[in-house]
């Protein structure tokens, strides 16, 4: 004999209250991602890393509000860019 649960529909409290709390716009990005910068980035020296640049996170500070990113192209950089900055390549 096979049994309904008497919760079949019904939806669960816990789920409920996650549609209430304010949710981050997107998980921390794991050190050592593959990431691409969204706009233009003016480094202390002088030179800039364009749109598009691509890098590796190689630290997460506070909980990925920013990252030190070490870019490969298109010259060698380590800069820390902050998240809005970023997007993960795929």
């Amino acid at each position: 004999m096979t049994r309904k649960s008497s919760t079949a529909g019904l939806v669960h409290p816990q789920h409920r209250l996650a549609r209430n709390v304010a949710q981050p716009s997107r998980l921390p990005l794991a050190e050592l991602s593959m990431v691409r910068l969204s706009g233009d980035l003016t480094l202390d020296d002088g030179r800039t890393l364009p749109a598009g640049a691509t890098g590796a996170v190689v630290f997460v500070h506070a909980a990925g509000e920013a990252y030190e990113v070490e870019f490969i192209t298109p010259f060698h950089a380590v800069a820390t860019v902050t998240a809005p900055n970023l997007s993960q390549t795929a």
